[in-house]
């Protein structure tokens, strides 16, 4: 299970949490931001999150509460400050009633949140500051090391990360249930380490997860690029070289100018079709046809 990394420093009233989703940084992003996404993991279970009212914009506000399994309500104020689209946010957070009023007597906490991309995943790195070490160690108390570490844990699920790091339901835009694929294509590979290259570094896949019954055995791995997502298998038995891989894609010419930016040559440049599809074709080290299609308005 992928833990975070929480520290805290009492003399300067920090507390830093680092932790990483198996998920691209656009879509992590979208999580932290979108209050139909954080109502579904920001609460530790069995607790959830509520929001009230919600625009994420410089000066802008998140009003919600925690609601408990006994009807229990902890209301809470989050103030938007800076924002650097897909990359950071701060904003104060501050306990208050339903109503929107302050509770002056609760700390405050000051936000940071940070977001990399580490290639294959995507970092969070939240930084907290307290007013007064009081404040902070009163937060402490009330659990939230272990209530935010469970709030995490429901962003996996969110994200669609399963344990191992493999990807299965998720949440649309909106909030609603998505199964992203019903059917996962799979190819015959004899080099993993450079069909791995191609495919990660060439085309923009992220790894999901990889399985060897030992070091040394034949190489199993799921990889995804933009929620489409495939198998490649070192499996003699599996499947055959020479496969080949329909994607249907928002632009075949940003795939274009994307791979070949990456040192891909293709086989085929972007062309229109008589079906009226605009097309154009990779092979990986294997010579695996892979596809790439975008439908023409008519």
């Amino acid at each position: 299970m992928n833990t975070p990394i929480i520290k805290k420093d009492i003399v300067n009233k920090i507390i830093t949490v680092e932790r990483v989703f198996v998920a691209p940084k656009n879509r992590v992003w979208k999580a932290w931001t979108d209050s139909a996404w954080l109502d579904k993991w920001w609460a530790p279970k069995p607790w959830t999150a509520i929001t009230k009212s919600f625009d994420f914009s410089e000066g802008g506000h998140w009003h919600y509460c925690m609601s408990g399994p006994g009807g229990e309500k902890i209301w809470a104020w989050m103030e938007f400050e800076s924002i650097e689209p897909e990359n950071s946010f701060t904003a104060q957070d501050v306990f208050c009633d339903d109503k929107g009023k302050l509770n002056e007597e609760m700390p405050r906490m000051h936000w940071k949140n940070e977001f990399r991309d580490n290639g294959e995943a995507t970092t969070v790195l939240v930084t907290i500051t307290f007013n007064t070490i009081d404040d902070m160690e009163k937060i402490i108390a009330m659990g939230f090391e272990a209530g935010f570490s469970l709030g995490l844990s429901n962003l996996d699920e969110v994200l669609g990360v399963q344990p191992g790091g493999s990807r299965g339901l998720t949440f649309g835009d909106k909030g609603e249930h998505v199964l992203n694929q019903t059917v996962i294509p799979q190819l015959r590979i004899t080099n993993a380490a450079a069909s791995l290259s191609f495919y990660v570094d060439g085309l923009g896949f992220v790894v999901d997860w990889k399985h060897q019954f030992e070091p040394g055995f034949p190489l199993f791995v799921q990889l995804t690029r933009k929620d489409q997502t495939i198998f490649l298998t070192e499996h003699t038995g599996d499947c055959q070289v020479g496969g080949a891989i329909y994607f249907v894609v928002p632009d075949v010419e940003d795939c274009y100018h994307e791979f070949t930016n990456r040192g891909i040559t293709t086989i085929e440049s972007p062309h229109d079709t008589p079906w009226e599809s605009r097309e154009m074709v990779v092979t990986d080290p294997d010579g695996n046809r892979l596809r790439f299609a975008t439908y023409v308005a008519a």
